[in-house]
């Protein structure tokens, strides 16, 4: 690997640091933050992160995860029947009779 990496042996610091992060299973992503005074800027929940926002959660700060739960937020609360089922690619909904409506 080429990041740093606790060997499969030392399973004293292994279990020392699952306590201090609270992992509970594998796969775990823990994410550290340069100003981590308290562990309150530790995102512990990195696996979610990556599977529900992508590439777009980095640079993984508190501020930016605020920035993308807004953006959700707002999303949801402008939702339109028409916005579910059509995209700028597709202005068209397929119909189970006719094959294709138009809008």
């Amino acid at each position: 690997m080429p990041w740093l990496a606790i060997p499969f042996s030392d399973l004293e610091t292994k279990k020392a640091l699952n306590r201090k992060y609270d992992v509970e299973g594998i796969p775990c992503l823990v994410m550290l933050q340069p100003d981590d005074s308290k562990g309150e800027a530790t995102l512990r929940d990195g696996v979610e992160l990556i599977y529900r926002y992508g590439v777009q959660a980095y640079p993984f700060s508190k501020e930016r995860l605020e920035q993308l739960h807004e953006a959700e937020r707002e999303k949801l609360e402008n939702q339109t029947l028409a916005n579910l089922l059509a995209n700028n690619h597709r202005d068209y909904v397929l119909s189970h009779t006719t094959g294709l409506l138009t809008q």
